[in-house]
């Protein structure tokens, strides 16, 4: 048997299957990471819960926010990331359900929660005392129901 014909036996085996599965499974790891670094989602880990945060990094996905939805799923929220370290105030314009706003430093600590937050308070904003670098919206109730603090850090 000619070389070139025991390599085509040989890649076409099982020996060459599972050659081939190393090679894409190593690709995977080490596509994966950096893959997920320009992901549009995130996942909030919070005393036991989970839940699924779309980023919204750009102005004019930070603009609109969860406005004009009907409602968010439960282990669901928004994870506004800014630029800048500074005070950011949010409303509830074109909202039509309630939000718990938690206001979150570069070092991803909690430093303000506003809770139960109404559509109907539009237009009023609601601001932080300290700069933060990330503000997470979560459906009404959820801060309080994950027994979240201010000061506490967060894993996203």
């Amino acid at each position: 048997m000619k070389y070139r014909e025991y390599l085509v036996r040989w890649i076409r085996g099982p020996l060459g299957v599972l050659l081939v599965a190393i090679i894409v499974l190593f690709g995977l790891i080490v596509y994966a990471p950096l893959a997920n670094r320009n992901s549009k989602a995130d996942v909030l880990q919070v005393n036991g819960r989970s839940f699924l945060l779309q980023i919204a990094r750009t102005e004019q996905e930070r603009e609109l926010g969860l406005g004009k939805r009907a409602s968010m799923p439960a282990n669901q929220g928004m994870l506004f990331v800014f630029d800048q370290v500074q005070p950011e105030c949010f409303w509830m314009k074109d909202m039509h359900f309630s939000l718990d706003i938690i206001w979150i430093n570069a070092n991803k600590q909690v430093m303000y929660i506003k809770d139960d937050v109404s559509p109907r308070t539009y237009p009023d904003s609601f601001c932080p005392t300290q700069s933060v670098k990330y503000v997470i919206e979560l459906n009404a109730g959820i801060a309080d129901n994950t027994d979240m603090k201010v000061g506490e850090t967060l894993d996203f």
